[in-house]
């Protein structure tokens, strides 16, 4: 998001640092972001929490 604004917007930003991103996803994982996308909009972020929270953070924590 931040990238597209700076595109967007260039005149707002001096430099920019992107770190621990990738570059872009391949094709399943842009169609992941696609799902989660429909279920957000269909039943709210709240039916997405669990799943979520699963990826980012780990049992033990």
């Amino acid at each position: 998001m931040l990238l597209l604004c700076a595109l967007r917007h260039p005149e707002l930003f001096d430099r920019l640092v992107f770190a621990d991103c990738g570059a872009c996803f391949s094709e399943p994982g842009r169609e992941a972001f696609r799902g989660m996308a429909r279920v957000a909009a269909e039943k709210g972020l709240s039916a997405l929490a669990e799943t979520a929270m699963r990826r980012l953070f780990s049992p033990a924590f």
